[in-house]
């Protein structure tokens, strides 16, 4: 039997996890889909810091929370993109529209466009407390060194919003003539996926040469 629960403390305050017996599971925006997650288990354990910071919901209450919060977010993620197509390069905005593609996950592609704008200056909805964390992480770490990588990789919003970019830029950049392909640079954007994806811990010396990466991510 389903039942439902609102996480209640400053960091994802608003959450609702749905619990079947040892499983949980958050609510997907964008794919609308339950998602099994460890997130609820320090509102289980005694000790840490979220314990008991949890309340019951019905599933009538979880539903009706999930459809405006689904609507709200779309509207989010509308004007975060309208922004991005207003304040960034073509090139730019094009490639973020095919990253974003690439992210079926709307907070995902929320972190992503915000922290591809150069300011926001108040013009946009109020963001989830999780986008908001994941773009400031994306902007401090707008390079593919092995430490900006790591950093990254932590956080599953900025870990996926950087593969689904690297991913784009690897597609456009496989597409030019084969004799003006950067050979380098695509096996440079194939080892920093590898490292965003947990398949290594180390890259190669050659990624130096997506330093330019910034150029995606002003500001």
């Amino acid at each position: 039997m389903s039942e439902y629960v609102i996480l209640l403390d400053p960091v994802r305050a608003g959450t609702i996890v749905k619990t079947e017996g040892r499983r949980h599971y958050r609510f997907c925006f964008g794919p609308f889909s339950w998602e099994q997650t460890t997130i609820f288990l320090p509102y289980l354990t005694q000790g840490t810091e979220v314990c008991g910071l949890w309340a019951p919901l019905t599933e009538e209450e979880a539903l009706e929370r999930l459809t405006l919060e689904a609507r709200r977010r779309a509207d989010c993620l509308k004007a975060v993109i309208q922004a991005a197509r207003q304040a960034l390069p073509d090139q730019t905005a094009s490639l973020l529209e095919r990253a974003g593609q690439l992210l079926p996950d709307w907070d995902e592609r929320l972190a992503m466009y915000l922290a591809a704008l150069p300011s926001t200056d108040g013009a946009l909805p109020e963001l989830p407390g999780p986008v908001i964390r994941a773009a400031e992480l994306l902007r401090r770490y707008p390079r593919c060194d092995r430490a900006s990588l790591l950093a990254l990789r932590r956080l599953r919003l900025a870990r996926q919003a950087r593969i689904a970019l690297l991913t784009a830029w690897y597609d456009e950049l496989s597409m030019l003539p084969p004799n003006r392909q950067d050979t380098q640079r695509l096996k440079a954007l194939k080892d920093a996926r590898k490292v965003l994806m947990g398949d290594t811990d180390d890259i190669l010396p050659q990624s130096v040469v997506l330093s330019d990466l910034h150029d995606f991510f002003p500001g």
